[in-house]
């Protein structure tokens, strides 16, 4: 219910009091002894899928018109009705697909003539089924008839293993039997594979015999050892048998070891005419560093590595800039791009659907084949979502990205094209801000691309080109940059520029622009507004229109060698050791390219105050299978709001953020997104604007999955405009403590 809290009053029968009940299948008793007698532990079991509920059953044999039978032993029901025979049968078969382990899951199989014994895979879980079959005559009568059954195994095995370890690394892991029926001898193995131990605390070690009555539950705790310092894959493996050693329930798991502190990169470039000199510098506590140089031809960024990520989460974004280059986008492309959500905000990314699609419109056949029709039909869905966006810099994005074209179709009230009244519209207010972003060369900037795109000769344009000019300054280590602005803002700006000045014919300060914008390329995929002017410079030819095949690589003294570029892209892994040395990338007939050298590498997180935030972190820790009560705090220490602030919190292995409570902080006041927790326990929060001085509180309720010493929860917050001034807080040391319960 959009808009409700449902709750229960709960004993005293008042709402608002301290026995409420928000979940229906939560627990109200604390877990233990007294839980178990009065029976909320075998409760909680039903409650959570063992039994499939006579409501369900009751729903399913109505679709049937049969009546569900109270009793496992009752006769089979019938009933008949008539219906018309259906054309098209599916192929006959024995086999029924897996059920899924969901209560109220059906799984549906035709079945050929004659009497057949189907195989159906059932969840381990014990539940009660309903088994329908039907069967149409020759008269066109059908008959159903109907049969309950029970299966699965009674017994509840519960047990949250982390995703990963820390190297030298050793936790303790819950495991929970619930037996539901009387008399169950049970023997609990566990298992592991490459270089992570599994043991546990009772028993032999890899083995513990137990007897459980019906209702009753038991905890036996598992240790989790990462060995050797080295970072690997493993797989754990909880079993467990009954008395003839029979397997009842199994429980299998993926893990990784994980070397200490936090990942860093660090990214340099250069825009290569004839040669240019490349050079990172690793500082001396770096581990596990890799080295990879990518290059790219000017017009062909689209497959720069470093932009791969956000092009596949915006299929929008990689068929603009196709369609743009005259390129047919694939298949898959133009699939990913048909599932791509409606648009709430800002309009760029549907006006660079409309591109795409109206290319493809262009290729096929409209209305004699499927995929025709779906071009058309994605097109107007496209048109639909264009507005004007508030701000002058989205607006003259907008201006940009439909100065191409997109033929729209036309309207049957006033017979215009929505696509061309969207852009006389984006041009009238971009003419009515030269006066007001005079005091913003970014902004001018941009206004003057989308203006000298639609025309060169625009006298606005051309005025806001030679405003935006004036505050050139010289960049480090070279070219020319909009100055300012040291972040993200200034260097989109400059991007701008740079496509505004190739339509001007001034080659040369094109040339000074892209040398500028190189160095610090990777902002190009900080978001997709970024990626967007990064692109439009490659296919509208502002960083250069000249096509490399291939470039000389040279480390140090050492030997030259030829990287090749495919589809105008190239990439070549370096040892680690070259960082050491200058990298010199050379063309041989001069032809520009962009290249650029990354560096990736761990290291641990140091208390640093080097961005305009601070973050702190207080709380209660809480113990082993509770979430703890801890809270971020950000803080603004500047004269000028923050634009774009971002905290990322490295996770311990114990914990968890759950998927309910990640969308829940992604709801509060002052966050924008939350996005999933990575491989390596790193979650990114991406936050509103901060204002001068502003604080801003968060929760950060994980959930700890085992106990132990562990080091975690370090901090680190920056200004996404400028990630390369970062505060951050070091991980601490946390003693996770399990809840007093009786273990065995």
């Amino acid at each position: 219910m959009v808009g409700y809290e449902l709750i229960s009053s709960g004993p005293d029968g008042k709402a608002g009091t301290a026995d409420d009940l928000h979940d229906p299948f939560g627990r109200v008793l604390k877990q233990g002894v007294y839980a178990e007698a009065v029976g909320e532990e075998i409760l909680l079991a039903r409650l959570r899928g063992v039994e499939l509920g006579r409501a369900t059953v009751k729903a399913l044999a109505e679709v049937f018109q049969v009546e569900a039978q109270a009793q496992e032993d009752a006769a089979a029901a019938t009933s008949a009705r008539s219906w018309e025979a259906p054309e098209v049968l599916l192929p006959p078969s024995d086999d029924l697909p897996a059920l899924d382990p969901a209560p109220g899951a059906a799984a549906w199989r035709t079945l050929g003539p004659g009497a057949h014994t189907a195989a159906l895979a059932l969840p381990p879980e014990p539940r009660r089924y309903l088994v329908v079959a039907g069967a149409l005559g020759p008269d066109g009568v059908a008959t159903f008839a109907e049969l309950s059954l029970e299966a699965g195994v009674p017994l509840q095995l519960e047990a949250s293993l982390p995703r990963r370890l820390g190297s030298g690394e050793s936790l303790l892991v819950p495991i929970r039997l619930s037996s539901l029926r009387d008399g169950q001898r049970l023997e609990l193995q566990v298992s592991s594979e490459g270089p992570i131990q599994a043991r546990l605390e009772r028993g032999t070690g890899s083995a513990l015999k137990v007897e459980l009555r019906a209702g009753e539950s038991r905890t036996a705790l598992l240790r989790l050892s990462a060995l050797g310092p080295r970072p690997g894959a493993a797989r754990v493996r909880v079993r467990v048998l009954d008395g003839k050693g029979a397997l009842l329930r199994e429980l299998a798991a993926s893990m990784r070891v994980i070397g200490d502190g936090s990942l860093r990169a660090q990214h340099t470039g250069a825009y290569v005419q004839r040669k240019a000199e490349l050079r990172v510098q690793l500082p001396a506590d770096a581990r596990d560093a890799r080295l990879v140089l990518a290059v790219s031809s000017p017009r062909d960024l689209l497959g720069e590595p470093g932009l791969r990520e956000l092009g596949e989460a915006h299929p929008a974004l990689s068929g603009w800039a196709l369609a743009l280059r005259g390129r047919a986008a694939p298949r898959a492309l133009l699939d990913a791009l048909a599932r791509r959500r409606r648009s709430a905000g800002f309009a760029l990314e549907p006006a660079c659907a409309a591109v795409a699609w109206s290319a493809a419109h262009e290729e096929e056949e409209v209305g004699r084949d499927e995929r025709g029709a779906r071009a058309s039909s994605e097109l107007a869905r496209a048109l639909a979502e264009l507005r004007s966006p508030a701000s002058m810099g989205q607006r003259a994005a907008l201006l940009v990205a439909l100065a191409a074209g997109a033929p729209g179709a036309s309207s049957s009230e006033s017979g215009a094209d929505p696509v061309a009244a969207l852009v006389r519209q984006l041009r009238d207010e971009a003419w009515d801000a030269v006066e007001s972003e005079l005091a913003r060369p970014a902004v001018m900037a941009r206004l003057a691309a989308g203006l000298l795109l639609l025309d060169r000769r625009d006298a606005a344009g051309r005025q806001l080109f030679a405003a935006a000019r004036g505050a050139l300054i010289r960049g480090q280590p070279r070219g020319r940059v909009l100055g300012g602005d040291a972040g993200r803002e200034g260097w989109v700006g400059t991007v701008a520029l740079a496509i505004a000045a190739r339509q001007l014919g001034e080659h040369a300060l094109a040339d000074e622009l892209a040398a500028g914008i190189a160095p610090r390329l990777y902002l190009g995929w900080s978001d997709l507004e970024a990626a967007f002017w990064l692109l439009a410079a490659s296919v509208y030819g502002g960083l250069g229109s000249a096509s490399a095949t291939a470039v000389e690589v040279r480390v140090g003294g050492g030997p030259s060698r030829r990287l090749q570029l495919r589809e105008g892209v190239g990439t070549l892994a370096l040892a680690p050791g070259d960082a050491s040395s200058p990298i010199t990338v050379s063309t041989r007939l001069g032809e520009p390219v962009l290249a650029r050298l990354e560096a990736r590498y761990r290291r641990p997180v140091a208390a640093a105050r080097a961005a305009p935030l601070v973050a702190s972190l207080e709380g209660h820790l809480g113990r082993v299978g509770e979430a703890a009560a801890l809270e971020i705090s950000i803080e603004s220490t500047t004269a000028t709001a923050v634009a774009r602030p971002i905290l990322e919190v490295l996770l311990p292995s114990a914990a968890e953020l759950p998927e309910q409570t990640r969308r829940a902080i992604a709801r509060a006041r002052g966050v924008l997104r939350v996005e999933p927790t990575d491989l390596r326990g790193l979650v990114r929060f991406h936050l509103r604007p901060l204002e001068p001085r502003e604080r801003l509180r968060l929760p950060l309720p994980v959930r700890w999955l085992a106990g132990g010493a562990v080091r975690g929860l370090a901090l680190a917050v920056y200004d996404g405009d400028q990630p390369w001034r970062v505060s951050s807080v070091p991980a601490r040391l946390l003693q996770l403590a399990f809840p007093p319960e009786e273990v065995w």
